[in-house]
């Protein structure tokens, strides 16, 4: 179980940190590895949340939590050698308000060519190479599967926002990106740190293309939803028409761009969609401005 083999690698360090566990999808084998855990005198503690969505069980986990940092840890990764070790020398050390090591989706030879085209697009990467970098609007957002920050952070930023992120089997996005971009405007500094590695293993699900279809129309629709949120207030109608627009001609030109290569196929499907994703989702914005001034 991926949730196992995650809690074996911070176990050494357990005297360090106080852990976790949020099961908001009712999985009976999660309370029973917990159990097994808390029966052998380890701190672990599993609390279960009805309500479904990642955010929702992000915010659950930091209200239970009373430490001074928060570090998330979506259970599909691996930690390299002594990776709790140095996340606790770098709080002590860097002055930083935010975390982020280099993040890995390791391509398989027998991963099919569309996925790997996939995967090469940066999907579940975060990877500067060699060099620490200060992070910051206009660096790539960090990835919510691995991120460390301040508690200061989530009470000026959060909480994460529930109408985004994953819920069930609508694959919205952009709560962490709008995490991230509440934090880096208020001055937080945040640091990539490349000799701190995770390897994000690539769960057997994303392995189909019916996920990446819908994944794909959800991150068109967050793109307007958190546009909603950056913004502050109801978006303006005229901006809804021209995203509308615009997304459907660049929907149009990938379309065209699946005829004339066929080797990134699926590439230019996926990227149909989420033009498609932000088409629909401008289109509900327009009428619910229709309706508020009617």
């Amino acid at each position: 179980m991926l949730l196992e083999d995650l809690l074996k690698s911070i176990l050494e360090f357990i005297e360090h940190i106080e852990l976790i566990v949020v099961d908001n999808a009712g999985d009976s084998q999660t309370k029973r590895v917990c159990d097994k855990y808390v029966e052998q005198g380890l701190p672990v503690v599993y609390s279960h949340e009805p309500r479904t969505g990642i955010s929702i069980a992000r915010n659950t986990a930091i209200f239970l939590s009373t430490g001074e940092w928060v570090l998330f840890l979506d259970d599909d990764l691996r930690l390299g050698n002594s990776f709790i070790r140095k996340i606790l020398d770098l709080i002590e050390s860097s002055g930083a308000d935010i975390i982020c090591p280099r993040m890995i989706t390791p391509i398989q030879k027998d991963f099919p060519a569309w996925l790997t085209e996939r995967l090469k697009s940066g999907i579940g990467q975060y990877d500067f190479r060699d060099k620490i970098v200060e992070l910051g609007n206009k660096v790539k957002i960090p990835i919510g599967a691995c991120m460390c920050f301040r508690r200061s952070v989530f009470e000026f930023c959060g909480p994460f926002r529930e109408e985004l992120g994953r819920k069930g089997k609508e694959l919205l996005g952009g709560e962490e990106t709008l995490f991230f971009w509440k934090a880096f405007q208020k001055g937080f500094k945040g640091i990539y740190v490349p000799d701190i590695e995770v390897i994000h293993v690539l769960s057997p699900f994303k392995e189909s293309k019916r996920y990446w279809k819908r994944q794909g129309f959800g991150a068109g629709r967050s793109k307007v939803l958190m546009l909603k949120y950056q913004v502050g207030k109801h978006l303006f109608f005229p901006n809804l028409v021209f995203m509308a627009g615009y997304s459907a001609t660049k929907a149009l030109v990938r379309s065209g761009m699946m005829l004339f290569l066929p080797n990134s196929k699926f590439e230019n499907y996926y990227k149909t969609l989420v033009h498609l994703g932000t088409v629909y989702q401008s289109a509900m914005c327009m009428v619910a401005v229709i309706l508020r001034k009617s």
